[in-house]
């Protein structure tokens, strides 16, 4: 490898590893910190053209293995889990787009051929930096998250199928140097029998490697299928990123997948910075000079176009105005696949080098854009309350019972909630924003109002003026904050308790109006605590009283650096006592029909059995001859390190 290349990609990591260090700071995306690297090397270094070029090929190995971690995480439960967001999110953004790209085609701009391209081009996006962006802003649960990855998920799908299509395209159109139509059909037989005799294969051969019990044959094994699967596809005349997700998908079924993911990541994680940073190399900043109004006129016809087409795709699954345009604006952007698709497409000649960079250019502003039409978009959605929201046949009037709780979510929790409530015949309204689940629980004979409770109108509706409690179980943190601060507003003596995912959100519920805020994240440290109290065999009370003051001093130890004291010092007290506890005798236990003598639990262990419980019977003191029998309860004291060593004999023998 020439000098000038290696000098490039350790100056290119070298500025990389700075930039990503500021775009941590300022909370961007790794992926934009590798693409502005290499628009700041594009522009300060235009001498090292060549080499560029020469690190571009390098980074179709990055291609490579995207789209092979892309097959090895494309899991049926994936599927079955976002397969109604996928297919009809997904399909009616394919359907829109490409309509959108036919009424050039009859107005003769562009050919047919091209025109379904370049809308399968800008239908991809960058998952990536919304989702980096909604996990800054603690809203990766929330409903626009899990729907932007639903809908990519269907993109993800189009750029394979496309993938397999533009050879063929190419070959149909004649294009001097490639195959013709029929060898291209053959060609994709060939790739299918291939496939067909891997699918049984692969998973034969990895087993073989994994009992040999070398690892490293494990990682080798899967670089050598992902590759060589990888230059067969490009031998028949495909790309080579088509038969590493081939690969990808054939790996996926073996119970090793999980690790081959582990275990190739590194070599994925170098190789995709390459690709990215590629990206930025790749723009031509005196093309770009020069032709800047075609660029701005095609990135903001992209964001705008893909906004809306986004936001018809999210409606049509049955989400309100709020996450379908937030899943709009967070996709609006196009994304990695699309220079995929445009690299595999510019040898057959259907695209031309002005409307690759074009295009490339586009894709990049949308790109670095992105970030700040979420937040921007996020605190609009919050302002505009004279929306009116189509129902989907929800019936929106409102309730004829007035409800003494109004459930904002229909999730796990709001569902639990409803359970109790219901056999309590307690009066309960649920407030739902996804259409389809709304559908679900009013199915169920739940009492449903369908819309977005971080809106005026739709908590009006619910009768929150007149509810006792307003209990509120949604994943976004902004949409939250706006329902508390409204139903404050509407009713100052309803009682607002919300469910929040992390601690950082508790001050702001609490702010705006939130009587309490129950934390998952607190919760879940309060159980680990009283498991890990239980395995000390530290007594219930003690450990219920742990509990409480826990709770209530707990919330302000986890908000503030300093821990609140008395905690830890008040445990080591306890810890240094001594207690009780009692083990459960079962049947063919080796301590039937033996004496507590015999046992010698006492000279064993340090600890005594004071008392035991058989039936509805106590031996209060047992003497050292009496025998121990099935079901019976041995009450023990002893200090927790003694009473921790009987139970370990008394368990283990």
């Amino acid at each position: 490898m020439p000098y000038q290349i290696i000098l490039n990609i350790i100056l290119l990591f070298g500025a990389a590893i700075a930039v990503i260090i500021v775009s941590k700071k300022l909370r961007i995306a790794p992926v934009i910190g590798f693409v502005i690297t290499g628009l700041i090397w594009s522009a300060l270094v235009p001498t090292a053209l060549q080499s560029n070029r020469e690190l571009s090929i390098l980074s179709e190995f990055g291609i490579v293995f995207l789209l092979f971690m892309v097959g090895l995480d494309f899991s049926p439960e994936k599927v079955r889990r976002l397969g109604r967001t996928m297919l009809i999110g997904g399909s009616v953004q394919a359907a829109l787009t490409t309509g959108a790209a036919l009424i050039f085609v009859f107005l003769g701009f562009v050919p047919l051929t091209q025109s379904i391209l370049l809308s399968f081009i800008i239908i991809q996006s960058s998952t990536a930096i919304a989702l980096k962006v909604y996990q800054d802003r603690g809203e990766i649960n929330a409903p626009h998250a899990e729907t932007s990855i639903g809908i990519s998920l269907f993109q993800d799908i189009s750029t394979v199928l496309l993938l397999i299509l533009i050879p063929i395209i190419g070959a149909d159109l004649k294009i001097a140097g490639h195959v013709t139509f029929l060898v291209a059909g053959r060609n994709l037989l060939i790739l299918g029998a291939c496939t067909a005799a891997a699918y049984w294969l692969f998973p034969l051969i990895l087993r073989w490697v994994v009992i040999s019990g070398i690892r490293e044959l494990v990682v080798l094994l899967a670089l050598f299928f992902c590759l060589g699967f990888s230059m067969l596809s490009q031998s028949l005349g495909f790309s080579m990123a088509l038969g590493a997700f081939i690969c990808g998908i054939l790996l996926n079924r073996s119970e090793y997948h999980a690790q081959i993911i582990s275990d190739t990541s590194p070599f994925r994680d170098v190789f995709l910075s390459l690709f990215f940073i590629s990206i930025g190399l790749g723009y031509n900043w005196q093309f770009a000079v020069s032709h800047f109004a075609p660029i701005l006129l095609t990135t903001v016809a992209a964001i705008t176009s893909k906004t809306i087409i986004l936001f018809i795709s999210t409606r049509a699954v049955g989400h309100p105005f709020r996450t379908s345009l937030l899943t709009g604006v967070g996709l609006s952007n196009i994304g990695e696949f699309g220079f995929i698709i445009m690299i595999a497409a510019m040898p057959y000649g259907l695209l031309t080098d002005n409307q690759y960079l074009i295009i490339a250019s586009a894709a990049i502003y949308s790109m670095l854009l992105t970030p700040l039409l979420i937040v921007g978009v996020s605190k609009l959605t919050l302002r505009l309350n004279a929306y009116s929201i189509n129902d989907h046949a929800i019936d929106k009037s409102p309730p004829d019972l007035q409800p003494s709780i109004v459930i904002v979510g229909y999730g796990l929790a709001g569902q639990h909630l409803a359970v109790v409530l219901k056999a309590s015949a307690i009066p309960y309204l649920i407030i739902e924003s996804n259409g389809h689940i709304a559908s679900i629980a009013r199915s169920k004979g739940e009492s449903v109002l369908f819309g977005d409770a971080s809106r005026w109108d739709i908590l009006e509706r619910s009768g929150v003026k007149a509810a006792q409690i307003l209990v509120v179980l949604i994943s976004d943190p902004l949409a939250m904050q706006a329902c508390v601060a409204m139903a404050r507003r509407q009713n100052r003596n309803v009682a607002i308790i919300c469910r929040t995912r992390r601690m950082d959100q508790l001050d702001s519920l609490l702010k705006v109006g939130a009587d309490e805020v129950i934390s998952e994240e607190f919760e879940t440290s309060i159980e680990l605590f009283t498991r890990v109290l239980d395995r000390l065999h530290i007594p219930r009370n003690i450990i219920r009283t742990q509990t409480k003051l826990l709770r209530a001093e707990g919330y302000e130890m986890l908000r503030v650096p300093a821990p609140a004291s008395g905690i830890s010092d008040k445990l080591v007290e306890i810890l240094a006592e001594g207690t009780t506890d009692v083990f459960q005798v079962m049947q063919e236990h080796f301590t039937i029909n033996k004496t507590l003598k015999s046992l010698e639990l006492r000279n064993k262990t340090g600890a005594s059995v004071i008392s035991i419980v058989r039936g509805d019977k106590t031996i209060m003191n047992p003497p050292p001859d009496q025998h121990i029998q099935s079901g019976d309860s041995l009450v023990l004291v002893g200090s927790h390190a003694q009473i921790e060593s009987a139970f370990n004999y008394l368990e283990n023998g």
